[in-house]
């Protein structure tokens, strides 16, 4: 009866065991649980960190961008009045060049007109 009852009292503590044991096993699943949520918490925050970062890097390359387009901008106007200026200049020194071409040639005109006339005179000299 001894050995009844121990047997007995075994198998009571062993399904009390059991039963302690499975809310633990549940309480072991559920920090793991926990633990793996928390884990993809973290990593959530951290990708949502990574995203922030690179958006106010993509935000600021976006401004320098819009700098840059200005400063072309700038640049691209800057040549056209250049351009115009070349254009003006090439139009002054063609006008130039053909005012000096017709001054020269009126000027070989009149030195040819003032050598024989030296000519002349210096025949009637002698």
């Amino acid at each position: 009866s001894r050995s009844q009852m121990s047997s007995q009292r075994q198998v009571g503590l062993t399904e009390n065991l059991t039963r302690m044991s499975e809310p633990s096993n549940v309480l072991h699943q559920t920090l793991g649980e926990l633990s793996t949520q928390a884990d993809l918490l973290e990593n959530i925050w951290k990708l949502e960190n990574i995203f922030q970062n690179h958006s106010n890097w993509l935000q600021r390359l976006e401004i320098r961008i819009k700098g840059l387009e200005v400063e072309l901008r700038d640049i691209q106007a800057n040549s056209l009045h250049s351009e115009g200026y070349l254009v003006q200049l090439d139009d002054r020194l063609s006008s130039f060049s053909t005012s000096a071409g017709r001054n020269l040639t009126v000027l070989s005109v009149e030195v040819a007109r003032t050598s024989r006339w030296l000519r002349d005179h210096d025949v009637l000299l002698r």
